[in-house]
Parts: structure tokens; C-alpha cells; sequence
């Protein structure tokens, strides 16, 4: 049924194909799937106390979990921290509910960083993407649906020039994807274009 009570039937009329009647039906499908997992991950986040750490939100390419690096790693790391385990291993249980795939993003700020084990951002992004991929695939996921991004300091959401800014930009992102793009109303989206000043 879609907005106003009318089915899908009678939204495309008696003469529309069964291509198009799939089609319709099929992104109505898609989108109670996606709002299925997000009010999981909500309900999730909300039980954990997380509600002001770790966000939820739905925008293109799917659904957006971010964790502030702060929260799973120490500064210039890709161990995980031992006392945020327990929360990771429940929070990849809730995963288990996703039959999609998942891609796992590391994203760092703009300082540079050398080290031998991390001669830049790109290896140390990378790292702490494949440190939660490889975590989340001892706790039963499917290492077929799973995928690894380090994008290094090259997609802040705000600007660098500030130690706040350079904060949310070090962060790990897992995306559940899917092909259908989706905007939940009242999502708590972030509007880049917003949030990223010129410097």
C-alpha cells in the first residue's frame, strides 16, 4: 500500500507491465528492509549508551554506522581496544540480521603520519578498516559479503583546520549497501556540503 491508501496496483494503473509492477514492488520491499535494520542498529546503539558516540544514519549507498576512532583505537593504532570488544562483538550479532553486503571504511584527518608500520594515512586507514572486517569475521559474518576501504584524510565530513574538526574526521564507517539508494525521513543525515567550511 503507498502513501494516501492507494495499492500499488492502482498507483500504476491497470495497464502497466509486469516489469514495472515488479519494479515498484520490489524498491517497497527494499525499502522496509533497509528501515528494518536501521531501527535495529538504533535499538542497538540506545541499549550500548552509545547514543552520543556512535551514529546511525541512512543515506546513498545504504546505512551508515560511524564509530569516532577514539572509541576503538588509540591514536596512531590499529589495535582494537580491549575494553570496546565486548560492545563490537554484540554489535556484529546485529549484523548477522543483514543479508547484504558490508564495507568497512577507515577515514583519518589530515595530519600526516610516519611511521614505520604506517608510512601515511592510506595504511593506517586501511588498517583499522581490515582490524574490524577481520573481528567481525571471527564473530560469524560472511568474509564473501565483507569489503575493506582506506580512504585517508581524502573524504573529511568537516573541515581539518580545527582539533574538533580533525576529531569526526578520524573514524571508522560501516556501510551496509545497498543497490536501491534510500533517505529514511527525519534520518539524522549528515549534509556535507554544510559541515565541510572552505578552509
Amino acid at each position: 500500500v503507498l502513501d494516501g491508501g492507494r495499492s500499488v496496483h492502482e498507483d500504476v494503473g491497470p495497464h502497466a507491465s509486469s516489469g514495472l509492477l515488479d519494479e515498484m514492488l520490489g524498491s517497497a520491499v527494499e525499502a522496509q528492509r533497509l528501515q528494518n535494520m536501521y531501527d535495529t542498529l538504533l535499538r542497538f546503539i540506545e541499549a550500548e549508551g552509545l547514543g552520543h558516540t556512535v551514529s546511525v544514519t541512512m543515506q546513498e549507498p545504504g546505512i551508515v554506522v560511524r564509530f569516532p576512532d577514539q572509541v576503538l583505537f588509540d591514536l596512531g593504532e590499529a589495535d582494537l581496544k580491549p575494553e570496546f570488544q565486548a560492545t563490537l562483538e554484540r554489535f556484529a550479532e546485529a549484523l548477522l540480521e543483514w543479508d547484504g553486503e558490508i564495507r568497512v571504511e577507515g577515514h583519518s584527518d589530515s595530519l600526516p603520519i610516519h611511521r614505520p608500520k604506517f608510512p601515511s594515512n592510506w595504511e593506517l586507514s586501511a588498517a583499522r578498516a581490515a582490524t574490524v572486517v577481520r573481528f567481525f569475521v571471527a564473530r560469524g559474518l560472511a568474509p564473501e559479503r565483507l569489503s575493506v576501504a582506506g580512504y585517508g584524510e581524502h573524504r573529511p565530513i568537516y573541515s581539518n583546520a580545527t582539533e574538533e574538526g580533525r576529531a569526526k574526521n578520524r573514524r571508522v564507517d560501516v556501510v551496509l549497501l545497498t543497490e536501491a539508494p534510500y533517505t529514511a525521513a527525519g534520518s539524522l543525515s549528515l549534509d556535507a556540503e554544510e559541515s565541510l567550511p572552505a578552509n
